[in-house]
């Protein structure tokens, strides 16, 4: 067809048709590369760590792993989105019990130190009834945290945590598996480890493969029936391994920060401890103290002594039986420390008392002990109640108590005892252990004697003086904070450590009494104590039941009190919080003296 350039209409047709040529070619030239699907990491398989050559992480990372307690089983869902950069990233993860039975477990939290602030940490409210209690906080920072669960066949718990600024792929929380109702001892040994993890800041893939090998190893280490310090012991070296291997490999890579693959790393499994005989168990039947003799009088109608069973060897549960005619006069506890078994025998004879008098001289009885593993095996304990007769009423003796010397000015504070040696000996260690082992069985249970403090307020002096007089250490009893710091100087007690901005918990021994301003309108009077457990931590009560605090990190003990003329008497100088710590336990003020 000739095209006639004068016409108009033709002329705007062959436009036209050169616009759509134009703009089909245009799309063949500037047509972009196929999209490569990123790698998921597939159902069942988590931690497996993407190449170099991978593209960057996906906007869905999802996996799933079972674990088997044989008594019951975990099912573990986990998703983690990540939106464009800046964006808000979350992580979900639902524990399901697929066993037939209940299933009681611990999770321990880990979110690394670095740029956890802003994280939003969702869990089951305090009172559903899938948790055995309340979470326990470990550290701030880095965030480690513990919580017990109690799952019905079926039943399961979520948890979620959600940031606008972290990225959780980069930055990713770490959840352990553990046993439901840890002991003090356990978590005293389990948050430096925890901890660690927390240092080593892992991206998403590493997270879940360190997720997925320790879990693991965890429900092998139960089924071998390894102490829990063997777990413990097996997890720090497995992150100590993968620390070392990223110290490498930045020493070789540093820069993008390089990370092993944890997917290809073996969990060192301990080995299964050897079971003992039942002849060799008989054998390590623990040795039973020859007598128990409790000393009561009208002013004191209650006493309390200890009996420590040292066995190497767990003997299953402590069993018990009271006969004679002081049994109904009596109370027996028995409870598994770290190395060996508590026995507490109480006897209370108050309730007999008529005119100030206690109608008998002596009750004798006796305790049959045995433990679950050995129910053929029992021993028995003779109990005698000695009766002391006075003449002084109760109320006298409670009214006169701990008052001998000069009752010291408030603010007129003892100085920190430089002179003296901070030296202890073999004696003063069992003792001071002795009182921790106490004050940490007492965690998070109630202490019936405490209880009417704890709910006018505050029960921390009472459960101090309550686990001195347990411990066997008399004299120091008192219900009122400031009234005990006092009565502890004045029976004695050495005064450790300095008031301080931020404590640190050196020179510090088990069993000190460590001391806080920190209350307005207190007037520069002392307000809480907590019992010294080691480390860097305390055990005390206040108006809830007695708990676990880090003198590192809790916020009672660390700063300064910002007095006022009306709250510190018209002063309004600064104080530290800490007031430092009084060392009561007898043998302990001995070794002292003795080495200076």
């Amino acid at each position: 067809m000739e095209i006639d350039f004068r016409d108009p209409t033709q002329l705007i047709a062959l436009a036209l048709v050169a616009i759509v040529i134009a703009a089909i070619a245009l799309t063949f030239v500037f047509k972009p590369p196929t999209e490569v699907n990123p790698s998921v990491i597939p159902s069942g398989v988590p931690g497996v760590s993407p190449s170099s050559t991978q593209p960057p992480l996906p906007s869905i990372l999802a996996s799933q792993q079972k674990y088997d307690y044989g008594n019951f089983m975990l099912d573990s869902k986990r998703e983690t989105q990540t939106a464009a950069a800046g964006g808000e990233t979350s992580d979900e993860e639902t524990l399901t019990n697929k066993g037939s039975g209940a299933a009681r477990f611990g999770v321990a939290e880990v979110f690394p130190r670095a740029g956890i602030n802003d994280v939003e940490i969702t869990a089951p409210p305090e009172n559903d009834p899938v948790r055995l209690g309340a979470t326990r906080h470990i550290d701030a920072n880095p965030l480690t945290q513990l919580t017990d669960f109690e799952l019905a066949a079926g039943q399961n718990v979520s948890f979620s945590a959600r940031s606008t600024k972290t990225d959780l792929a980069e930055k990713a929380p770490v959840r352990l598996l553990t046993d439901a109702e840890l002991t003090a001892f356990q978590r005293l040994a389990l948050a430096p480890v925890l901890a660690k993890i927390a240092e080593l800041v892992l991206p998403l893939q590493q997270a879940r493969a360190l997720e997925a090998k320790v879990n693991t190893a965890f429900t092998r280490i139960k089924a071998q029936q390894n102490a829990f310090e063997d777990y413990v012991d097996a997890v720090e070296e497995f992150v100590d391994e993968i620390h070392d291997e990223t110290v490498a490999a930045e020493r070789a890579k540093p820069t993008p920060r390089p990370t092993p693959d944890v997917s290809k790393m073996q969990f060192p499994i301990p080995t299964p401890p050897a079971q003992p005989t039942q002849e060799e168990i008989l054998a390590l039947f623990p040795k039973l103290p020859e007598k128990i003799v409790l000393t009561v009088s009208e002013n004191n109608p209650a006493d309390v002594e200890l009996a420590y069973l040292n066995s190497q060897n767990y003997l299953g549960q402590a069993l018990y039986k009271i006969n004679g005619e002081a049994a109904k006069y009596l109370q027996v506890s028995a409870e598994r420390l770290e190395t060996n078994y508590l026995i507490t025998v109480s006897g209370d004879v108050e309730k007999t008392i008529s005119e100030n008098r206690i109608p008998f001289d002596e009750k004798k009885g006796e305790i049959e002990i045995s433990f679950s593993l050995l129910p053929t095996e029992t021993k028995k304990i003779p109990v005698t109640i000695i009766v002391k007769h006075t003449e002084k009423t109760i109320e006298e003796d409670a009214g006169n108590e701990g008052t001998e010397g000069t009752e010291p000015e408030i603010g007129d504070e003892p100085a920190f005892k430089e002179q003296l040696k901070n030296s202890v000996s073999e004696k003063c260690l069992e003792d001071a252990k002795r009182v921790a082992d106490i004050a940490m069985s007492y965690e998070e249970k109630t202490v019936p004697e405490c209880e009417w403090a704890r709910k006018n307020g505050g029960m921390c002096a009472c459960f101090a003086s309550f686990v001195l007089k347990k411990a066997g250490i008399k004299g120091i009893t008192e219900s009122q904070v400031q009234r005990l710091y006092d009565l502890a100087l004045r029976a004695g007690g050495i005064l450790v450590s300095e008031p301080t901005l931020h404590p640190t918990g050196d020179g510090l021994i088990q069993g000190d009494l460590v001391f806080t301003k920190t209350y307005p309108g207190s007037n520069y009077k002392i307000s809480h104590v907590d019992v010294f457990v080691g480390k860097s931590f305390v055990v005390g009560g206040g108006s809830k039941l007695p708990s676990y605090r880090n003198l590192l990190t809790y916020k009672m003990y660390n700063g300064e009190y910002q007095c006022n003329q009306k709250d510190c008497e018209g002063s309004t100088t600064n104080i530290p919080k800490y007031q430092g710590a009084i060392r009561v336990i007898p043998s302990c003020i001995q070794a002292m003296k003795s080495a200076s």
